[in-house]
């Protein structure tokens, strides 16, 4: 909560995703000056950054599940939250499976990597996101005022076009959360935006 107030949900979950990812990455390159046999520094170094990622970890589960909760119709909240234990149940599955059957010690180093890659691949799809999607605080006007239109959309959504006061959207379907919030007019929306590239002369 203290890294919320301090920096945002988003940025401190991409913070603590990285302190994950990058414990992790450190962790990866202890094991492997480690050596075959016997307890070393290298092997202790190991063992300490794996257990220094773990607040990295349990703060990004805790702002994932808080921004789930945000972009989540709460409609549809029950049939997300069940397809997102299922994939979870699923992974947890193939990790006690891949334990299993690569068991033998000189196997170990498989696991380490296949851990450092799934992580770090975790964390820069979720910083990708954080870069392509934006999140606004913008206020639908009256529908008396000419600068903004309004219209209502299907499935129970109500659907707005906006002028530049709402950073250049056409229009966006409101979750059933955000209509609620729309009783003073004031709303956060997130929205894909588009990288500009500039072209080399």
């Amino acid at each position: 909560p203290r890294a919320c107030e301090r920096l945002g949900h988003r940025s401190a979950d991409g913070l603590f995703v990285s302190w994950l990812s990058g414990c992790t990455v450190l962790a990866l390159l202890a094991f492997a000056q480690a050596p075959d046999t016997g307890p070393t520094s290298a092997l202790l170094l190991f063992m300490a950054l794996v257990c220094l990622a773990r607040p990295g970890l349990y703060g990004f589960e805790l702002g994932v599940l808080n921004t789930e909760q945000e972009l989540s119709d709460a409609r549809h909240r029950s049939a997300i939250g069940a397809v997102d234990s299922a994939l979870t149940s699923f992974a947890t599955l193939v990790m006690y499976g891949s334990g299993i059957l690569l068991r033998s010690p000189d196997q170990f180093g498989i696991l380490v990597d296949c851990s450092t890659f799934f992580v770090t691949l975790g964390a820069l799809t979720y910083l990708l996101w954080m870069l392509l999607y934006h999140s606004h605080r913008h206020r639908h006007r009256d529908e008396g005022d000419t600068s903004h239109g309004h219209s209502h959309g299907h499935a129970g959504h109500a659907s707005h076009s906006h002028g530049h006061e709402s950073h250049g959207h056409e229009e966006h379907i409101h979750t059933l959360q955000q209509e609620e919030a729309l009783t003073d007019g004031w709303h956060e929306h997130i929205h894909f935006h588009k990288p500009k590239i500039c072209a080399l002369q």
